[in-house]
């Protein structure tokens, strides 16, 4: 199992461009989806964490595999809720 590591989320650079306005309301989330290959929620989530300070103020030290786990979780209830409405 690998650990986590900044290194080992290092997006394409069109990604690293376009989340630097992740906190605009014109934010493009499905932008971020194509240029991340449908990873939007990984690249996201770890932005967020990063950019609020999280990693460093929680001590944050997840396999990089915990991300996917939480990006197919999130994904699983995404589509749950698509199917009830």
């Amino acid at each position: 199992m690998s650990s986590f590591s900044e290194s080992s989320i290092q997006p394409p650079a069109p990604v690293v461009k376009l989340l630097k306005d992740i906190d605009q309301w014109s934010f493009n989330v499905f932008e971020l989806d194509e240029l991340s290959g449908g990873n939007a929620l990984r690249f996201m989530g770890y932005e967020l964490l990063r950019t609020q300070g999280l990693i460093s103020k929680l001590r944050v030290c997840l396999p990089i595999q915990s991300l996917d786990i939480l990006k197919d979780s999130a994904l699983s209830i995404f589509n749950i809720l698509l199917q009830t409405c």
